[in-house]
């Protein structure tokens, strides 16, 4: 099978389409033949790698111990092991592995008890795959917050896949939403339900009389200190990012014991029910599939170039096989 692997760490050019051998499915394992998958945040983190001091001592330190990268899928089952009984062959599922990776390949093999689900209907693959890459961490986030005493939230970096699902699933929540964002996405960005849509180039949204109970970095661009100033007294901080000199991780500790005021980094955890509950929101058109751009896997090294441009909208999607 054709599959994109990255024997050393470095830019995207790092990154090789080469054949290597089907896996072969475990007793309580599934092979999938993967239709689409997606470039994202976090494949171009192990990439580099951005965090190279959690990295490397977790993934390889002079070499990535795991060489194909990849955490969401589209596709079909087409083998089972002998103890699997919830699908079958022919079965179109979605789902994520996580920091197992392993979805840029055209085969991969994931767990029955696994975070994935049978694909929904009204759904092309390319459309359901980006219902997980940014829904995932947006739900970790959406759930840190409790609505009786987090009203008002502000939501920075609301075109990115991340961004854009902590709106649409905020908004099922409940929660008075300021969304921030580019000028080129303003639009698209409104239509998703924001109470508020403003530009990240104006000021009305940091302005010292502007107070949030909580606020969200999507892109983890903000300095915590910078804009403690617009959160409440009590208010939440959240990032996807560790901040300028892995400032984050003590702040948080930190704010445990000294501080009314929260500070957190959203970590999601790979559970098959949250999987379900994307599919049911898609249903009920809670939560768009929202795709920026595609790409076929040999393309996979300007999917990484286009995704570190950070200016996409939602997904960048991989077409891996044809159906």
């Amino acid at each position: 099978m054709k599959a994109a692997i990255y024997e050393n760490y470095g830019p995207p050019d790092v990154v090789k389409i080469v054949e290597v051998p089907i896996p072969e499915p475990k007793k309580n394992e599934i092979l999938v033949k993967v239709i689409t998958t997606t470039v994202n945040r976090n494949d171009c983190g192990f990439r580099k790698p951005e965090y190279p001091w959690i990295i490397r001592p977790l993934h390889g330190l002079l070499k990535p111990r795991i060489q194909i990268l990849g955490t969401e899928f589209s596709g079909i089952v087409t083998k089972c092991g002998p103890n699997v009984s919830s699908v079958k062959p022919g079965d179109e599922i979605f789902g994520l592995t996580g920091n197992r990776f392993g979805c840029h390949a055209e085969y991969l093999t994931i767990k029955e008890s696994g975070a994935f689900a049978l694909k929904p209907n009204h759904l092309s693959h390319i459309q359901v795959v980006s219902l997980l890459d940014g829904p995932w961490l947006a739900h970790a986030i959406i759930k840190s917050f409790n609505l009786e005493n987090c009203k008002r939230i502000l939501i920075y970096g609301a075109s990115g896949s991340i961004g854009s699902a902590c709106v649409e699933l905020a908004k099922v929540q409940g929660f008075h939403i300021t969304a921030v964002t580019q000028e080129k996405h303003f639009e698209r960005v409104k239509i998703l339900g924001a109470d508020i849509t403003t530009l990240v180039t104006n000021d009305d949204w940091k302005n010292p009389t502007q107070i949030y109970d909580g606020i969200i970095d999507s892109v983890g661009k903000l300095r915590f200190k910078d804009y403690q100033k617009n959160l409440s007294s009590s208010g939440r901080w959240v990032s996807t990012d560790l901040g300028p000199r892995n400032e984050l991780v003590w702040l948080s500790f930190k704010s445990l014991f000294w501080s009314q005021q929260k500070i957190g980094i959203a970590i999601p955890s790979l559970k098959k029910k949250t999987i379900q509950l994307f599919k049911e929101m898609s249903e009920r058109k809670e939560l768009q599939p929202l795709v920026d751009s595609e790409f076929p896997l040999n393309r996979i090294c300007d999917a990484y170039r286009y995704v570190e441009q950070e200016s996409k909208f939602g997904s960048v999607v991989l077409q891996v096989a044809d159906l």
